[in-house]
């Protein structure tokens, strides 16, 4: 995944598209447009997997604290290794959407403001809307993420993680 972004971070800098909430457009704007899209998209589903995984991690301290006080070290062994594996794959997530919303804010912000109108409406139609939950459930986040990161140029991991954390999906509802 992280090639990915790093090959469409080069793509976004050969094309010459500068100072995201741009003042100026170097670039095409097909090919910016087709850039933020696919920026935007990646984001999305970068989200929905760091929000999955963040749920996991009450059940999984859960059953730790029940293996401790029932003495069950096999388990415990078990679900500490879990847990760590959930940590890292939150951490590595966190770290790919810090990097394409960096990417996002190279661009203009009305071609990425359309990516952003696009995919909405991709998510929300008909034939998508009921297996895309997680990433229609992240996605007004992301949204606000992009618009927070473009004027202020700082990333808030730990309010973007505590967000995550707050999304209701379908998983996580019984």
């Amino acid at each position: 995944m992280n090639k990915i972004i790093a090959l469409i971070v080069i793509l976004t800098i050969l094309i010459g598209s500068l100072s995201g909430c741009a003042l100026f457009q170097f670039g095409s704007k097909d090919t910016d447009s087709k850039i933020a899209r696919s920026l935007v998209k990646t984001a999305v589903i970068t989200a929905a997997r760091i929000s999955m995984e963040m749920k996991k991690l009450p059940l999984i301290e859960g059953v730790i604290n029940t293996s401790r006080e029932e003495i069950n070290t096999r388990m415990l062994v078990q679900m500490k290794k879990r847990l760590e594996e959930i940590n890292s794959n939150i951490n590595t997530d966190i770290d790919t959407y810090y990097e394409i919303l960096s990417s996002l804010i190279s661009l203009n912000n009305n071609i990425v403001n359309n990516a952003f109108n696009w995919y909405n409406e991709y998510l929300n139609s008909p034939s998508r809307k009921h297996n895309a939950q997680w990433q229609i459930n992240v996605f007004s986040f992301v949204n606000s993420h992009y618009s927070q990161y473009c004027n202020d140029r700082k990333g808030n991991i730990n309010a973007w993680k505590n967000d995550f954390s707050q999304v209701k999906g379908a998983a996580t509802e019984y």
